[in-house]
Parts: structure tokens; sequence; C-alpha cells
């Protein structure tokens, strides 16, 4: 009785891509005649980026390996031939083959074994369905340290899995979107070839829109070859979280605030902490640098008293997290002190010039205090009562100005109340006087009197008004003639002197003396007729 001739196949798509038929080396040949068959086999059938591998042909007869010719059809899924060859399996080792397909699908695969010791071959056919290969897409979200500010950097690599052969890096487009579907980073990935057995990962990576903490979507299209795949990231933040300390108090109008960073490195940027204190903000320099983990950030600031929250901002370094504090702090009024005034701008002016009077405020280090209300108070005259005359606030350069207008001489104070952000000391409180003198005119003029041939009536003005002289001009002297008050001593005011005509001319004059409220002054020469 003839002994069967079987045939074992084992068939793989696997990667690499190869067809192998494996014999052992110490088969014997077997006895007997096996050529009326029938061949049995067995079919294992996978695949990865579109090779397609076939391995461990065996042909037996009672049980041992014989020799013969492996012929391979593989047909694409129009029915057109893609991939034909022949090769000899030997009992002394594999003989390997490779195919690549043209596209996707379902491929038939035809095998036939011939015996080279027996007549009848053995046949079979097998369905291949080849899909995309899959990949690995690794992504990651981090925050760092970009031109001086914390950004968030985005990068994504994929690569094939298995070894590749040809056209095997994966090509497509990686995208980023946020948790609200927005796309923060889109990238086309390039076409290359990768000639090797290495995968070859490619990479995607930019600046995005994002912040610790938030969710990140993360796609790859896929292509031809490669499937496509997504996976979910949470933006990191890998940097150290620092330790903050403020340190405030004093006295306005310039209040010491003190922050301390501990966990800075040596190359934090200065200008790195921002105050805010009730709605305006400040940035503090850095003022030392102590040691390797503490930098300190400090500055006077215009701050008003009382007690309020202050919130510290910093804004992180290559090595440090950003980080808040809202902490408050108490500030008391500063000691306020006049530092120079009053002052005024003509110590003599006429009646009627535009004048001012200034005082220039500080605290107590000698800093110029603004917004502070002055009150100017005057006293006129020989009077003791010290009325108001105006008011101002010292501006930015702490200095109060008042103008006005004097009709006659004064003495000019000026007086600092307390306020919410100064505490005026006794001394400085009310400052000392300053004199403001007027340049007095006097004028006259001469007119007759109805009826009267032998006198005339001399029209005089004074301002201010004040003690008047009439005088006349006797050999190259002038000699007292009368005197009286033009009254309205603090103002504008007027008299008459009444002179009599003689047999020849005569020249007159009046002088008003100096008094506290004007300078002395004289009218000028006035010529009287003679009879």
């Amino acid at each position: 009785m003839k002994a069967p001739l079987r045939l074992l196949a084992a068939l793989a798509v696997t990667a690499p891509i190869l067809v192998a038929a494996a014999l052992p080396a110490d088969a014997a040949l077997p006895s007997g005649d096996c050529s009326e068959g029938p061949y049995a086999h067995t079919t294992a059938m996978s695949n990865v980026a579109l090779r397609t591998s076939v391995t461990d042909i065996v042909a037996t007869c009672d049980g041992k390996p014989v020799s013969g010719t492996l012929t391979l059809t593989l047909d694409a899924p129009d029915g057109s031939t893609e991939y034909s060859h022949s090769s000899s399996i030997a009992r002394s080792g594999p003989t390997n083959w490779s195919f690549t397909p043209h596209e996707m699908g379902t491929h038939a695969l035809h095998a036939t074994f011939a015996p080279s010791d027996w007549s009848s071959p053995g046949s079979w056919d097998e369905s291949v369905q080849l899909t995309p290969s899959s990949v690995s897409l690794y992504a990651t979200a981090s925050v760092g340290w970009f031109d001086g500010e914390a950004r968030v950097s985005a990068a994504a690599q994929v690569t094939g899995r298995g070894w590749q052969v040809v056209d095997a890096v994966p090509t497509g487009t990686i995208t980023v979107r946020n948790a609200a579907g927005h796309v923060l980073m889109s990238k086309t990935l390039a076409s290359s070839t990768a000639l090797g057995v290495s995968p070859s990962p490619v990479y995607a990576r930019d600046l995005v829109d994002a912040r610790e903490g938030d969710v990140l979507d993360v796609t790859y299209s896929g292509d031809d070859q490669w499937a496509p795949s997504e996976r979910t990231i949470t933006v990191t933040d890998s940097r150290a979280t620092p330790s903050i300390t403020l340190r405030s108090g004093g006295q306005t109008n310039y209040a010491t605030v003190i922050v301390d960073v501990v966990g800075t490195d040596e190359g934090a940027d200065p200008g790195g902490v921002t105050i805010t204190a009730k709605g305006h903000a400040y940035v503090l320099p850095k003022s030392q640098y102590v040691d390797a983990t503490h930098t300190e950030y400090a500055d006077n600031l215009p701050l008003s008293a009382g007690t309020y929250p202050i919130s510290v901002h910093f804004g992180g370094t290559k090595k440090l997290k950003a980080a808040d504090l809202v902490q408050k702090a108490t500030f008391d009024r500063a000691p306020l002190q006049m530092a120079s005034g009053p002052k005024r701008r003509y110590s003599t002016a006429a009646p009627g010039t535009t004048n001012a009077v200034s005082v220039t405020l500080t605290d107590n280090s000698g800093r110029r205090a603004p917004g502070v209300l002055v009150t100017f108070q005057q006293r006129v005259g020989t009077s003791t009562t010290w009325r108001t005359l105006g008011s101002a606030r010292t501006a930015s350069n702490g200095v109060a100005s008042l103008s006005f207008k004097a009709a006659s001489s004064r003495y000019i104070r000026a007086v600092i109340s307390a306020n919410t952000q100064y505490t005026p000391t006794s001394a400085t409180r009310i400052s000392h006087s300053t004199h403001v003198t007027t340049k007095r005119a006097v004028s006259a003029r001469a007119a007759t009197i109805s009826g009267h041939r032998t006198k005339a009536r001399l029209n005089v003005t004074s301002s201010p008004g004040g003690r008047a002289t009439l005088q006349v001009r006797r050999a190259g002297a002038w000699h007292t003639v009368q005197k009286k008050s033009t009254g309205h001593s603090t103002s504008r005011a007027t008299t008459t002197f009444t002179v009599s005509k003689g047999a020849t001319s005569h020249t007159y004059r009046v002088v008003v003396a100096a008094d506290a409220n004007g300078t002395q002054a004289a009218s000028q020469s006035i010529v009287v007729k003679k009879a």
C-alpha cells in the first residue's frame, strides 16, 4: 500500500515581508510511493504595512520531509496577477520569498507544490486581507520658557510599528485641539522614503495657546499605508513651584515693599514681580540676588495709608512656575514737612500785578509729597487777623502755588491740615510768613475852581491810599505845604488840595509816605500858573 504524501504549509503575513520555506536540515528521504497524494497543509495569515510573508512550507511523505518546487501567485482585488514566483524547497534549509501588494483589500494567494520525488503536485488557495498598518502616536504638551515668557509647547511623534522596508515613513497631518474643539496646531508631515529596517519616527512641534491642566486632543490623520490614530494629553508644567513672601509696611508717601521668592534660579529675570494695590500696578525690580534659591524684589512705592490687600504676581522663570499671593498690609501716614516757602514771585509789585506764592512739601524721607491741600492766609496792613487768601494742592513735585493780585502790601503764610496720607508735624503745620510789598502809585492833576480866580484845586489819586503831603518847590528844594489822609489805605483812594495863586507861578507835587500798605511814592510835578 502506498504511503500518502503530506504537504504542511504555514503561511503568515508579518514584518519583514518575507516568504520562507523551512525544512529540517537532518531530514531523511522518505521511503515508499507517495505519488497519489493527497497533500495536506495548514495556513496562518496576517499582514503588516502592506507586506505579505509565506513561511514554513513543509512537504512530507510518511511524516518525513521531501524536496520539491513551491510556486506562489498573488492576485490583486481586481483579479490581476500582482506577483508570481517559484522556488525550490530543499531538505538542507529554508528558502525565502517577499512580495509587495500595490493596494489595500482582499488578495488571493495561490500555492502549488510539486515534489521532486513523486509526480502528483499539491495546491491550495488562501485569502489575504491587507489593511493599513497601525502606528505609535506619542504626544506631550508642557510649559516652557520661550523668549522670556512661559509658553506651552506641544509635540507629537508618529512611528510605524514593526520593521520597515520601503516607503515606510508616515505622512499625513498631526492636529492638536483644545477641549472646545479649536485647532491649536496643525502640521503636515513631509513624505520621504526610508531604505532600511529601523522604524523612522516623524515629529511635529509648535507653541500653542494653552495653560497647565488643559486637556488637548491629538490626532494623526493617517495615509495610504498607515492607519489614523488619536490620543488625549494634559498640559503639564515640570518647573518647580516657588515660595513667595511679602514684607511691607512703613510710612507713606513711599512705603517699602519687599517680595522674597524662594526657589529662584540665578538666571531669573529682573522685573519678574508685579504688585497691585488699590487698582494700581507696580513692577518691582530685582534688588538683590541672595543665593541660588532666594531672590529679593523690592521698591519704595507711593502707596496710600491704611490697611488693604496687596496682590503679588511672580511671572516665573526658566526653572520656576508663576505664582500669586494676596496679603493684607498696613501703612501709616507719613510725617509732613515744609521744605521751603512760602516763596513769592515778586517781593514788590505795582497794584493789580498778578503775583504768586508757593510752598514745597516733603515727607520725613525728603521725598516730594503730592496731593496735599495747602491753605494760604494773608494779613493785610496793620491788621492782626489772618484771613484765607486761597488754597491749592501740591503737584507731583510737592509744590503748591497760588496766584493773586494785591492792592496793598500784606503778609502771607501757608497752613497744612492733616489728611489721609500725611500727618503734619507741629513745627511744619503753619509756615512762617512772607511779606509782599505793594509799590504805591500816586498821581495829581490841577483843576480850576469856578468863581475863584485866585485859587486852584489839586486832585490826587493814590494806590493804595495813605498819608498825603503837598509840597511846593522853592529855591531848588521841596517844602511841605499841607498834609492829609487819602482814606481807604488798603485800596485805591483820592483826596484834594486847594492852593492859592500868587503873583508868580508855583510848582507842586504830592508825596504819600511809606507805610504797612505800600511804598513811598510821589506824584508828577504840577505847575499852577499865577493869578
